[in-house]
């Protein structure tokens, strides 16, 4: 049933839980994990606050796209991450932009959102939250895109018809 989600708060819990001590990040990568959360988690909703949907899957969302953004982070910069509300025409956006790995979309871009598709092999994962972000955006009404380059970071654009 779709409820009124409020955007800041599915922000600030998720990013408690990705940043909290022994979270829900694969045990190798807890400890760093934590303080790579020293950096910057910064949020601007301004153009939209809330808007009607299905909580868990808005929370889910925030969820997976904010830990990949402290997963895949670089290790030689701080990270930080971006997350911005828009309107634009008939559609409520949400941008999600982080400095981190990214992703060489000229080799891999049919394949980012599909099931157990890894693009760092160096990193623990199983290849299912892009997945689930790409079903839940869809399950939704939405349609979610990204722009990415590797070293540089990745930029995911989740848009929504009012």
């Amino acid at each position: 049933m779709a409820a009124a989600c409020r955007l800041i708060l599915c922000c600030l819990l998720a990013t408690v839980l990705v940043c909290a001590p022994g979270a829900a990040i694969a045990s190798t990568e807890a400890a760093s994990a934590t303080a790579a959360c020293a950096a910057l988690v910064g949020e601007d909703f301004s153009a939209v606050d809330e808007f009607s949907t299905l909580k868990a899957y808005l929370y889910s969302i925030f969820f997976n796209l904010i830990s990949n953004s402290v997963k895949y982070r670089r290790h030689n910069i701080p990270c930080i991450i971006e997350i911005k509300s828009r309107r634009a025409k008939n559609k409520i956006e949400l941008l999600f932009k982080d400095n981190g790995m990214g992703i060489d979309l000229t080799k891999n871009s049919e394949q980012v959102f599909g099931l157990y598709k890894r693009f760092h092999s160096n990193i623990e994962g199983k290849g299912m939250g892009l997945f689930m972000v790409k079903t839940q955006v869809e399950t939704l009404g939405g349609k979610i895109s990204l722009k990415s380059e590797e070293n540089k970071g990745t930029e995911f654009l989740i848009e929504f018809e009012k």
